[in-house]
């Protein structure tokens, strides 16, 4: 178990993988996990520092991606193999606009604890859109 943060979409996202030295990207890899909290059918690893550099490259992908998809999730979780029902996580939820979508956003998010001091995990997701009368 370990806090995770992965994106996920009903629709394919590409995986960026490590190409050498690159000290300031991020990287996103298949992610097989994510059922337990979305339904979305797409899932991909988040690995970075969340740095001012990556927050932008980041939402730059998710610009990218929302070119195809109606909402990109961005979880940050506690990551476990199941539950019962009392040992379920507390689900929290956001919303933004890609355009409303800033780095302060992308760091109170990783910056959330996912474990409390009693062992129960809170599930945040910031459901990212595009604008209504955006082309695709």
């Amino acid at each position: 178990m370990s806090v995770c943060t992965f994106l996920a979409a009903n629709v394919f996202l590409p995986e960026i993988l490590p190409k050498g030295d690159e000290d300031d990207s991020f990287f996103l890899f298949p992610f097989d996990e994510a059922g337990l909290y979305t339904n979305q059918k797409c899932a991909l690893l988040l690995e970075w520092n969340c740095t001012e550099e990556q927050s932008r490259q980041l939402t730059q992908y998710l610009r990218e991606a929302l070119r195809s998809a109606e909402t990109v999730e961005l979880w940050h979780v506690w990551l476990v193999d199941g539950w019962d029902y009392e040992d379920r996580p507390v689900f929290r939820r956001a919303a933004a606009t890609i355009d409303d979508l800033l780095p302060e956003h992308l760091r109170e998010l990783d910056d959330k604890e996912v474990l409390d001091g009693m062992g129960r995990s809170t599930a945040y997701c910031l459901s990212i859109k595009r604008k209504p009368d955006t082309d695709r």
